[in-house]
């Protein structure tokens, strides 16, 4: 039996499933009778068929009804949560848009902190720097409790020191500042322990004094020695108390000045009694021969003898002296033996020569002189550089100006005396609070030079006046210890003159301490202060420029004496010569010619001749020794010597002195010359020529022959006898 897919053309084993139209092709009207049955059947089919289909369709939805009402719960349940989930998800909807919105907003506000976080860096940065500039002066103007309980309380040791320091460095640090409202308190502070510094510095460095004021056996140099150790302290009085500085300045020069002016009254005094014990006699001139022909001659032998040996000794190779040239000699030199001291007036024996009591007089004067130059300079002409932070309206670059400045010494005080200053920063200060010699930049650099040519003036105008300081307090303690130097040189002059190589080596003494204290390049009032020993001749003296108008001044004593002994010279040998007499017959050559009972030239015999070139060639070859740089070929040992030739003479001075020696050599050949004219006959007048030149070229030989002032005068007399020879 045919099946309904089959008539429908759906089997798909039949062709008609693949081609629908297929099966109609082939059934054709005339066959639809034959079907008619079939149709019926299959109607019936259909309609079994399609009620069975219906019957299975309400099977099978009952049965899907059926499970769906046993999980109709779970599918209300699960409609409410997506009803749910339905309303979150609009609410989170909601809330998105509303975070959305949030975060632009948040985002605008984070691109506006941004902005001001760089804002806030840029401060900071600025700040930071304005920081380092400020930090240094709060430091300074800060003043610490322990600082306070330091200066209130403790008493004045190292640590007070430092405090004081500490403090000088803050008040002039406060003082630079402006004067503001809310700076009151700190200044009444700083006013109150600047007040009590004062009051505890003062009375200290015033009972240094106070054993000084009774006696002269302390030690001045102990003295200065603990002064200069508180020297902060008279900085803290001198800046920030100007009248206490002042008067501590008053009670060290009359305690000082008492001191030295009682030990060198003592001194002096006993110089002068060790001057007056023995009874001074007028050496004889060169023409006088007072004490005998015979014993003059035998004197000048033992003398060239002595000096013969004495060259031997050296091989030949220097020139020699006589002992008391030796002594002149180590008596002309600053490095030389040890000076007189006090005690030794008692001692009856001892007699010093004339060179050796100046030299000593000289020389204790020196020391001390310098000394105290060099003390005074340091303690109150120099002033302690304090590194003071200026005020927070300065600039830096002004800043580390000042401070360089301060540093390099430029900007100090000038003087105590006269008031009060305004500290050391306030002085650098002009009106309008302008700093002077801090200049402002501009494109033309102007003010720059400007200050620059304006501190070095400022510069030089303090030292000067500091030099004037110095000089002035320097003259204030010494003037009573010059006073008695000038009247025991005086005393050494006057009546009676030493003799020519004395007075030679007094001059030449002066003259190596003029240059040694007063001429050498460079000497400050700020030079390291040297303390020479009391005992021995000093080596090193510091310079000391105050004294130069007491070495000239003594200078101006010793040279005129010394032209009228050459001039006494030239007299005595001039009266023997044949030459007219001098025209006066006052001063000194004329008290020596009287004194010694000079001859005339009718009664002179050749051996007063041969004393008389013996006495010329003596005194010649001292008196080149004692002005020639090389006195170590005098018989000195080396180390003299090198102090002999750094002392060189004053200029002129050698050429004054042999200027009178040739004055003298003049009338020595216009003897030799009259002399020779008593001969009748010229060969024994020739030979009395030749013989007595040779005798004095001898003698110049002992000397020393390399000199050339020797040289020169060695020349002239062998031309003389060449002259005089056949």
């Amino acid at each position: 039996m045919t099946s309904i897919a089959q008539l429908i053309g759906w089997d798909p084993a039949t062709r008609s499933a693949q081609d629908p139209t297929a099966s109609l092709a082939i059934v054709t009207p005339d066959d639809f009778p034959l079907y008619a049955a079939d149709a019926k059947a299959l109607d019936a089919d259909i309609r079994t068929a399609n009620a069975d289909a219906i019957a299975q369709q309400e099977r099978y939805e009952h049965t899907q009804d059926a499970a769906f009402l046993e999980r109709a719960s779970d599918f209300v349940h699960l409609h409410d949560q997506v009803e749910a989930s339905t309303l979150l998800l609009d609410e989170l909807s909601s809330f998105l848009s509303t975070f959305q919105r949030d975060l632009s907003a948040v985002s605008n506000h984070i691109s506006d902190l941004q902005g001001r976080s760089k804002t806030i860096e840029a401060r900071l940065e600025a700040r930071k720097a304005v920081e380092k500039s400020l930090e240094p002066f709060v430091a300074s103007i800060t003043i610490p409790p322990g600082l306070v309980a330091t200066i209130t309380d403790s008493e004045i040791n190292e640590a007070y020191i430092a405090a004081v320091y500490d403090l000088d460095a803050r008040l002039g640090a406060i003082r630079s500042g402006a004067r503001v409202e809310s700076r009151r308190n700190l200044d009444d502070a700083a006013e109150g322990l600047r007040l009590t510094a004062a009051a505890k510095i003062l009375p200290h460095l015033v009972s240094l004094l106070k054993p000084y004021t009774t006696s002269i056996t302390a030690s001045l140099p102990a003295l200065h020695t603990r002064l200069l150790a508180l020297k902060p302290l008279f900085d803290f009085l001198r800046r920030h108390a100007a009248r206490q500085a002042h008067e501590f300045q008053k009670a060290y020069v009359q305690t000082v000045r008492w001191y030295l002016e009682t030990a060198f009254r003592r001194y002096v005094r006993a110089l002068e009694k060790i001057r007056t014990a023995k009874a001074q006699t007028a050496t004889d001139p060169i023409g006088v021969v007072n004490a005998g022909v015979d014993a003059s001659l035998a004197l000048l032998q033992q003398r060239q003898s002595s000096l013969s040996s004495s060259r031997t000794r050296t091989g030949g190779s220097t020139g020699a002296v006589n002992d008391a040239t030796r002594i002149a000699l180590d008596h002309a030199r600053v490095d030389g033996p040890n000076v007189i001291q006090a005690h030794q007036a008692s001692e009856r024996t001892f007699h010093p020569p004339p060179e050796e009591l100046f030299r000593s007089c000289a020389l204790v004067l020196a020391s001390n002189a310098a000394a105290e130059y060099s003390f005074i300079a340091t303690f109150f002409g120099q002033h302690s550089s304090l590194d003071i932070t200026a005020s927070s309206t300065t600039r830096p670059g002004a800043l580390r100006t000042l401070q360089r400045s301060m540093t390099n010494g430029s900007f100090t005080s000038a003087s105590v005396v006269g008031g009060q200053t305004g500290g050391t920063i306030a002085e650098t200060e002009s009106e309008g609070g302008q700093t002077v010699g801090l200049t402002r930049r501009d494109s033309a650099g102007f003010g720059s030079v400007t200050g620059s040519v304006a501190a070095g003036n400022r510069a030089a105008q303090e030292e000067k006046v500091q030099r004037v300081l110095v000089d002035g307090l320097w003259k204030q303690v010494l003037e009573p210890a010059l006073e008695y130097t000038r009247n025991f040189t005086n005393a050494l002059l006057d009546p009676m003159p030493p003799s020519t190589i004395s007075l030679l080596a007094m001059v030449r003494l002066n003259d190596a301490l003029l240059t040694t204290l007063a001429s050498s390049p460079g000497n400050s009032p700020t030079d390291t202060p040297h303390e020479p020993s009391p005992t021995t001749a000093p080596s090193g003296l510091p310079p000391c420029p105050a004294l130069e108008p007491h070495l000239l001044a003594v200078r101006m004593q010793l040279l005129p004496v010394f032209s009228k002994l050459m001039s006494a010279q030239i007299d005595s040998v001039r009266r023997i010569n044949g030459s007219p007499p001098p025209a006066s017959g006052g001063g000194v050559g004329g008290m020596l010619a009287r004194a010694t009972g000079a001859v005339t030239g009718t009664t002179v015999k050749d051996s007063v001749v041969k004393v008389v070139i013996g006495r010329y060639a003596e005194l010649f070859n001292a008196t080149v020794a004692m002005w020639s740089e090389e006195v170590a070929a005098a018989g000195l040992d080396e180390d003299a010597g090198e102090a002999a030739r750094k002392a060189k003479p004053v200029d002129g001075d050698d050429e004054m002195v042999f200027a009178g020696l040739l004055r003298l050599r003049q009338e020595i050949d216009k003897l030799l010359a009259h002399q020779a004219s008593k001969q009748s006959d010229p060969a024994k007048r020739r030979a009395f020529m030749v013989a007595h030149c040779e005798e004095i070229l001898h003698d110049l030989s002992t000397g020393l022959s390399s000199h050339p002032r020797t040289q020169a005068e060695i020349a002239h007399y062998r031309e003389l006898a060449r002259r005089a020879g056949p």
